[in-house]
């Protein structure tokens, strides 16, 4: 917890001061490892003996370890915001709001991008060790809830049991390898319920400030954190005999939480007039009415992206459930869930952001049923572990409007579900626990192998219906998996950047769309002697008033722009150079013969 304290405040501190850069982020990032070291207790608490479990354990991460580090960032969420922010930080030297289109790079919680600056330098400034940042978030997930699984009573093979079981989990399979921050979210929600939990079984001086230092990273890394995290807290807080105690407790988490947050929420209040940012995409991310059937709807709605099994006769009959269970309660599914094409239950994926956790949810349902049945025989953490998860699990299906990539946003409920499924299959005897950790492994092969846009074997091995195949990592140009998503774009986005290149232009303007790719014009502008810089004009949002003075920039790209585009008043005279694809090259003066 303490090396990414360090971390956000180095990288708000360099800010600051204008001075965000790869070699000073290079230094908080040594800081920042100096400290984990430092702090880290080195355990041993599984024992010598290596059997299925760990060694399955060391198999995966070693697999994701190889992918992450061969694969390029190709996540789409990446290429339009998490990887474009930082493109646009270290160019600026500075955190601070910038004029964008795509204005999820400003308003999103910050601080997983800032442990992805810190990778991006210690490369050296380009984006090959940025996976990683994921992937020791997953290791982080699955120490944590072996922890909780410890916790609870869990001897050794439990706890191996407990990380088995997150590593296996789909949704953690695919993001281990991606520059997406739900893992880097879950790790911090993790963290909390552990400390929660050492508070419950020993309390401690020290574990509010931990409780609040945990909390506040989780929240600055991804807003659904605060969601998952409340009930612990809540938990906590209202322990008795102590609650007096446990009240300044929760004072001084909630200062930490605010002082550490405080940066990226003013700025935000100064763009938006709202800590969390754009107000009109948080209404729409919350359900569409509070009336109960509403809301039972949208409960049920987001349990059933994890309904998908291989095969379209599992997957219309789990949708034709969701149908029914909208039709009983009087729910209209049109009018709840306008955006993304309507309620559904998407296909079985190997796709990071529809990929569901069937496997994993069904046992925690299980696991819930057999744990109200002999609710009296639980000892006290595992019955708080059981409520506050089942609370967190709740709480987020109220409070977040279904949408096809929820099962990402819900990780942190299925890392805090894990210890709870080892223990419940452990009190079911060695053999139920080994059976769960095949299959759980199993299931996990075909993301691990065959991930939509970052796979390991080929095309003719393809799981995910309805996408464009995609050649192994192995055997693909690392400029060119960038565009898995979009294979057709690669040509017009590499021909396009050439020119400029080819121009010595180092001042690009560029208008965007709300869901551009920006981040592949940076990444082609890389190379010796190449310098430049990207300033989106023309800004329609909140952001617009942020633009600087103009920099005479040489050359405009525009980006999924209507064919009959032209640019405003700043760039009369200007004429296209180039149309191919979804972007055009504008340069000043007249067209081309």
């Amino acid at each position: 917890m303490a090396a990414g304290a360090v971390a956000v405040l180095g990288v708000e501190i360099a800010s600051a001061a204008s001075r965000l850069s790869v070699p000073l982020a290079a230094i908080v990032a040594l800081a920042t490892i100096a400290v984990f070291v430092a702090g880290a207790r080195f355990r041993r608490p599984f024992g010598e003996r290596l059997g299925f479990e760990p060694v399955a354990i060391v198999v995966i991460a070693l697999v994701t370890l190889v992918i992450s580090l061969v694969a390029a960032p190709n996540t789409w969420d990446s290429m339009t915001y998490h990887l474009a922010r930082i493109d646009q930080w270290l160019a600026r030297g500075s955190v601070a709001h910038y004029p964008t289109a795509i204005d999820r790079q400003i308003w999103q919680p910050p601080f997983g991008e800032y442990l992805m600056v810190l990778a991006r330098a210690l490369g050296g400034g380009g984006d090959r060790l940025v996976n990683l940042v994921q992937w020791a978030a997953s290791l982080g997930c699955a120490a944590a809830a072996a922890r909780i699984a410890e916790l609870v009573g869990l001897e050794r093979r439990g706890r191996w049991l407990a990380a088995l079981l997150v590593l296996t989990t789909p949704t953690i399979v695919l993001q281990a390898t991606s520059t997406q921050t739900d893992l880097i979210g879950a790790f911090w929600v993790v963290t909390t319920a552990a400390f929660v939990l050492e508070e419950l079984i020993a309390p401690s001086s020290s574990s509010w400030l931990l409780v609040g230092g945990a909390l506040a990273l989780g929240i600055g890394t991804k807003g659904t954190a605060l969601v998952f995290g409340a009930p612990w807290v809540v938990a906590l807080a209202i322990q008795r005999p102590n609650l007096g105690r446990n009240l300044r407790g929760l004072l001084v988490a909630g200062v930490v939480v605010g002082c550490l947050n405080a940066p990226w929420m003013l700025r935000n209040v100064a763009s938006y007039g709202s800590p969390l940012g754009d107000p009109v995409v948080h209404r729409l991310l919350r359900p569409g009415s509070a009336a109960p059937a509403a809301l039972a709807s949208n409960l049920v709605a987001n349990a059933s992206v994890h309904w998908a099994l291989p095969g379209e006769t599992a997957r219309r009959a789990a949708e034709s459930v969701l149908t029914g269970f909208n039709r009983l309660i009087g729910a209209d599914p049109g009018v709840l869930y306008p955006y993304f094409g309507g309620l559904r239950v998407e296909p079985w994926s190997a796709d990071e952001d529809l990929a569901g956790n069937p496997l994993l949810f069904l046992a925690a349902l299980a696991t819930v049923i057999l744990a109200s049945r002999r609710w009296g025989a639980l000892g006290r953490p595992e019955r708080w572990a059981l409520v506050t998860t089942a609370g967190g699990v709740v709480l987020f299906g109220l409070t977040v409007r279904w949408q096809p990539y929820n099962g990402r946003l819900q990780m942190a409920g299925f890392v805090l579900a894990a210890p709870l499924v080892a223990a419940a299959a452990e009190r079911l005897g060695r053999r139920s626990g080994r059976i769960l950790a095949v299959v759980m492994v199993t299931s996990a092969v075909p993301p691990l192998l065959t991930n939509t846009i970052r796979p390991v074997l080929g095309p003719r091995f393809q799981m995910t219906p309805g996408v464009v195949p995609v050649e192994s990592i192995f055997r693909t140009e690392r400029l060119e998996q960038y565009f898995a998503r979009q294979p057709a774009q690669y040509p017009a986005y590499r021909g396009v950047i050439g020119r400029v290149i080819e121009s010595r232009c180092e001042e690009v303007a560029v208008k965007a769309g709300y869901d551009s790719w920006e981040h592949p014009l940076w990444v082609l502008s890389r190379g010796p002697g190449v310098r430049i810089r990207f300033e989106q004009v023309e800004v329609a949002n909140a952001t617009g008033p942020l633009a600087p003075a103009p920099a005479a920039p040489c050359a405009l790209i525009a980006i999924d722009q209507k064919p009959d585009w032209s640019p405003g008043a700043a760039f009369t005279g200007w004429s296209v150079v180039e149309r191919v694809g979804r972007l055009s090259l504008w340069r000043p003066g007249p067209p081309p013969s």
